[in-house]
């Protein structure tokens, strides 16, 4: 989903153990309140930012900018095209005939 920190730990493989089996209560709170507010968009507006940004310094003294983004928002936009994308796929190979 992203980057790894400076241990080299992934943000999946912080948060895999949340999925395992048997935790059904949390599975529905993981859910309903961190991916299904993304995905609906009914979420705090201060929660639109959770990102942060900070500039590198190259070696020709020129800027790089760099975004880390929210792992629950990606891990909810994943989820969301991961459903709809064979409709998606098929839509466009249907209706475009030199779509790939």
């Amino acid at each position: 989903m992203s980057a790894q920190d400076v241990d080299g730990w992934r943000p999946r493989e912080q948060i895999v153990w949340m999925f395992n089996d048997g935790y059904d209560m949390f599975h529905d709170l993981i859910r309903t309140q961190l991916i299904l507010p993304h995905v609906k968009s009914e979420f705090y507006e201060g929660h639109l930012a959770e990102a942060k940004f900070f500039a590198l310094e190259k070696l020709n003294n020129s800027l790089r900018p760099v975004v880390i983004g929210s792992t629950w928002r990606r891990v909810s936009a994943s989820l969301s095209v991961a459903e709809v994308k064979s409709n998606v796929a098929n839509f466009l190979m249907s209706t475009y005939d030199n779509f790939l």
